[in-house]
């Protein structure tokens, strides 16, 4: 497609500029052929009126009356110069003699030799219209030449010369420029798109073939037997870029594994990082859960020491086993869910209802010392809950969220006025739509101008050895790699309000694949 356009550019260009060429050339050549044959006619006029004067001045009577003999020289005179009309005035523009073919244009004639005699020199004009190509033109020349007798003028001759042969002649030389004219274009064309072709499209068409099978290795050129030409410079300077981007290929490769190695060491340091919170967190809960398990295990040791008494009947016994059995069963509850959120995560990103990982947070916290008191009124109104992620993640978000504003309840209050509320809610716009996930408490909030850094890693407002300054950095980390947000917004003695917002299902494949998109 290419090729072919580019070649019919180059016809109709070429023919274009030489129709125009052409056609000046010939406007020139024609107006100068029309012109040189103006001045031939008046020539020929001016012998004309000469020969006449000649004859007048033989006769004695001058202007005044002319005899038939000099009459009929008169007339073979303008049959032989082909004049229209001639006339004789005398010096009161009084006219003695008119004759020709077509004196239809007498009135023309009396004012060109008025204009004569007046100023005594020689004068022409033009008169009558006739149709020549496009345009009119004028049908007669006049000349009207004084007549001078004794150092003074006592009269005037005029003619009046058809120019109907210098257009006829024109006319026929137009026919043959018109014939010269398609057959130089045609042959200009051909002989123009072929030099054309030589010089630039085949080059171009070299460049094209070379290029689709051009690999690092290869030397590119057009011409190498002729190195000073524009293609030869061509040539040098693309093997130079060419060179260049094979270069920059070599250092952007490097740098790219570079980086991959560079992020694949953050990623573990991330990890490291994240399992260290995690297990600060788990220290923290596990001194909760064992002063939470001393409680059932003191019963099913009470229970074991009634059972080895000698007088209990069969249904008492059962009765103590059963009970003992469900205490049991409360520390397996316990430690299962402290062995859930202490497992290691291996970044298996499934499907995660977020309700359900909230209410296994609510559950673990609710046998905590710190959050046994406070209340946690749960609002999980989203009718989609369900979104990619880290199940164990997720819970190590909201635990850190819940135990931080538990902290900060305990900071200020009595803990049995404290309350946290978590609330779902979905939240759509026209290109996204996303779960909310929203972690409010009535502690003594954030001064405004901590807010900009309370996500920066090692910051906290806890005192020394009560808080690493990890958990929401870690917390924004994680967000952050499922295509989320998390911010804060606070105000003192007003509680603290933490707000997650996680892409659904939908709006996380149309990321990816705009993220794929941006990269190809």
């Amino acid at each position: 497609m290419y090729r072919r356009g580019l070649k019919i550019h180059i016809i109709i260009d070429l023919a274009i500029l030489l129709a125009i060429s052409m056609l000046l050339i010939a406007f020139v050549m024609l107006g100068i052929e029309r012109n040189n044959l103006l001045k031939q006619e008046i020539s020929k006029g001016y012998l004309l009126i000469s020969s006449i004067q000649s004859i007048l001045r033989q006769t004695p009577t001058g202007l005044a009356k002319i005899s038939s003999r000099e009459k009929g020289e008169i007339r073979r005179l303008m049959s032989e110069a082909k004049a229209s009309c001639v006339a004789v005035f005398e010096q009161n523009l009084n006219q003695t003699y008119m004759d020709g073919n077509d004196c239809s244009i007498a009135q023309y004639l009396d004012q060109n030799a008025s204009d004569s005699i007046t100023s005594k020199e020689i004068a022409t004009g033009f008169a009558g219209s006739t149709w020549d190509f496009l345009w009119a033109q004028n049908k007669y020349a006049l000349i009207s030449v004084p007549f001078i007798e004794k150092a003074a003028v006592s009269g005037c001759i005029s003619i009046a010369v058809s120019l109907e042969n210098i257009y006829q002649t024109l006319r026929d030389s137009r026919q043959v420029l018109v014939v010269y004219f398609f057959i130089n274009i045609c042959v200009l064309t051909v002989l123009g798109f072929f030099r054309f072709h030589k010089i630039f499209i085949r080059p171009i068409n070299k460049l094209m073939a070379r290029t689709e099978t051009f690999t690092a290795e290869e030397f590119l050129s057009f011409f190498p037997e002729k190195k000073d030409n524009e293609f030869g410079m061509l040539s040098r300077s693309l093997n130079q870029m060419l060179h260049r981007i094979n270069q920059d290929k070599i250092r952007l490769r490097s740098t790219v594994n570079s980086l991959e190695q560079t992020n694949q060491e953050l990623r573990k340091a991330q990890n490291e990082i994240i399992c260290a919170e995690k297990l600060a967190s788990i220290g923290r809960l596990s001194a909760g859960i064992a002063h939470e398990i001393g409680n059932p295990i003191g019963i099913v040791l009470g229970y074991f020491d009634l059972l080895k008494q000698d007088n209990l009947e069969d249904g008492q016994k059962k009765d103590f086993i059963r009970r003992a059995e469900n205490e049991i069963n409360r520390i397996n509850v316990i430690i299962r869910q402290l062995l859930d959120f202490s497992r290691s995560s291996d970044d298996v990103i499934q499907s995660v209802s977020v309700h359900t990982v909230i209410e296994d947070v609510k559950n673990i916290l609710s046998i905590q010392p710190l959050t046994a008191s406070i209340g946690i009124e749960l609002s999980l109104t989203a009718e989609s809950d369900i979104i990619a992620a880290d199940p164990n993640q997720l819970r190590q978000v909201f635990i850190n969220l819940m135990i931080n504003a538990s902290d900060a309840i305990a900071a200020v209050k009595d803990k049995a006025d404290g309350i946290i509320v978590i609330k779902t809610e979905i939240e759509a716009s026209s290109n996204q739509k996303n779960l909310t996930i929203l972690f409010s408490d009535n502690g003594p909030g954030i001064d405004e101008e901590l807010l900009g850094v309370i996500f920066d890693p090692f910051y906290t407002t806890k005192e020394p050895g009560k808080g690493t300054g990890l958990g929401l950095s870690i917390c924004y980390m994680i967000i952050d790699s499922l295509g989320g947000r998390i911010r804060a917004e606070s105000a003192p003695g007003k509680g603290t309000t933490f707000t997650i917002h996680l892409p659904l299902p939908d709006t996380q494949e149309k990321r990816q694949k705009q993220e794929f998109r941006n990269i190809s």
